[in-house]
């Protein structure tokens, strides 16, 4: 996407991908995303910590996503 290769597994992955390589996308894709997820009524919180924890980025997770929720 953008120039940035990414598995899509479900929303709740994606998102962690995103910000685990948001200095590879584009700031308003990145923006998008974010906004996406945030307003997304089928999200599942418990799935991106999860996700966040195996991928080490918790502390990125809770900074970006953490003062939407």
């Amino acid at each position: 996407y953008d120039g940035c290769t990414m598995k899509i597994f479900d929303c709740d992955r994606l998102i962690c991908e995103c910000i685990r390589n948001e200095n590879k996308m584009d700031r308003e894709t990145y923006n998008k995303a974010i906004q996406g997820y945030v307003n997304d009524p089928q999200k599942s919180i418990a799935n991106l910590i999860e996700y966040a924890k195996k991928r080490k980025i918790l502390k990125k997770v809770t900074d970006r996503i953490g003062v939407w929720l």
